[in-house]
């Protein structure tokens, strides 16, 4: 099955809408302070997966490559049942756990609980 000719339900259209602009408000050409890009603010060892899954190789990371890969991900998650808080979670700490505030090894400050936040305030709104 070629992975580039997946089904895009409109939930995770939404989710991927609420995560660019929790992200980077839209302004997708910033790097972030722990080494993360574009739009969706890929890791570079996330986007190497989830391009490899996708494209069957580590793709250059295009807007168009970008937004591909980070559809794929999330239908991939809802399609193994994630909610959309969860969902929120996998994106902001690579898993559905429980939130998680604190320090990075970059010396930048997280909480998933508000980025969480933050995501389904713009789903409810939209």
């Amino acid at each position: 099955k070629d992975s580039r000719f997946f089904s895009v339900s409109p939930r995770a259209k939404r989710l991927a809408q609420a995560i660019v602009e929790v992200e980077t408000q839209g302004k997708c050409h910033v790097g972030g302070a722990s080494g993360e890009s574009g739009c969706f603010q890929f890791m570079k060892g996330t986007w190497e997966h989830w391009s490899t899954r996708f494209f069957g190789h580590v793709a250059k990371m295009t807007d168009e490559n970008e937004e591909a890969v980070a559809l794929f991900k999330i239908q991939t998650h809802i399609t193994d049942g994630h909610t959309d808080a969860q969902m929120a979670l996998i994106w902001n700490q690579g898993n559905p756990g429980e939130c998680k505030a604190g320090t990075n090894k970059h010396g930048v400050d997280y909480d998933s609980c508000s980025y969480k936040t933050k995501v389904l305030a713009f789903l409810s709104r939209n």
